[in-house]
């Protein structure tokens, strides 16, 4: 995951139960994890990062 991206919060608001640090979001049971926000959540960070370093 990325910093600062704004609409991140609201969707880590949703995928099921975890906790962050940093760069990392880090579950205990992947089936609690709604995997279409955790989809979400990686290309928005893929597509920040991409942005801020590309090739």
């Amino acid at each position: 995951m990325t910093e600062n991206i704004l609409d991140q919060q609201q969707l880590l608001d949703k995928p099921g139960p975890h906790k962050t640090s940093k760069a990392c979001l880090y579950t205990k049971k992947l089936k609690q994890v709604d995997l279409t926000i955790l989809e979400q959540l990686m290309a928005k960070s893929i597509a920040a990062t991409t942005v801020k370093h590309p090739h």
